[in-house]
């Protein structure tokens, strides 16, 4: 008797789209959407499933905990942040960390964005909105998403900014020689640039995300104390947006 090998994707969406109905049918719930590498379709039997839950007005605790105990889901963890409630779960055998916002605080971290605010789990969000599926609540998820068609001005002037920074700070650390290996997560759509000295990762890592601010040829290590005009001159010539439309990627290369 041959047993035909397991979907370990296909089971894990399936665990996300049981969780959404149970979510979406909860009063005050606007939208739900799958995230992380379920989302994107990489995971394997190691990944974990990754679900964000936005709601109208800020849960109470006994609102969250019904529909993790009503479905019957095995608690893993519950933590509460300033802007973030995260439950984890196990629901056949998979561990899901869901993630919950108030759509306010969305709103906010998009106006955020848009002025320039670096803060990287502002980004994060962003990430998830436009490689998330959403599993309730579609017309809010795509309203966030056009919001997020084209890369802030600021936000890629500000990012390049705080580069010129990290290119300088070896000085701090008295290493005479140092270089930075940006490593690019394509997945992710982020890069850290590691500053590297006497062979040795160095301890100061900034997420930059880095095929639309980076983007291969832009100069990091001007010494000016800012953006130089080269710089500026490459930004404007990209002008990306948080996501490149189809076959404009491979125009780039």
């Amino acid at each position: 008797m041959t047993i035909a090998p397991v979907d370990e994707l296909a089971r894990r969406i399936a665990v996300a789209e049981r969780m959404a109905e149970r979510y979406a049918a909860a009063d005050g719930v606007a939208a739900v959407l799958l995230a992380g590498s379920v989302a994107r379709g990489l995971a394997d039997a190691r990944s974990d499933v990754e679900v964000d839950v936005y709601w109208r007005r800020a849960p109470s605790d006994a609102e969250r905990r019904a529909v993790v105990d009503d479905a019957g889901w095995e608690w893993v963890y519950a933590e509460v942040d300033e802007h973030e409630w995260a439950d984890g779960v196990r629901l056949d055998g998979v561990k899901v960390d869901v993630s919950q916002f108030v759509t306010a605080t969305i709103d906010g971290y998009l106006d955020a964005l848009r002025e320039g605010d670096t803060e990287p789990e502002l980004q994060v969000r962003a990430t998830a909105l436009l490689d998330g599926r959403a599993l309730a609540g579609d017309g809010l998820i795509e309203d966030w998403r056009a919001r997020l068609a084209e890369y802030p001005e600021a936000l890629a002037l500000a990012m390049l900014d705080q580069a010129d920074r990290i290119a300088s700070a070896p000085r701090q650390f008295g290493g005479s020689e140092h270089a930075i290996a940006v490593q690019v997560h394509a997945h992710e759509r982020v890069a850290h640039p590691v500053l590297v000295f006497d062979q040795r990762d160095a301890a100061v890592v900034v997420a930059v995300h880095a095929r639309e601010v980076i983007a291969g040829g832009v100069y990091l290590c001007s010494r000016d104390g800012g953006v130089s005009e080269h710089k500026r001159r490459e930004h404007q010539r990209r002008t990306p947006g948080f996501q490149d439309k189809p076959g404009q990627e491979k125009a780039r290369a």
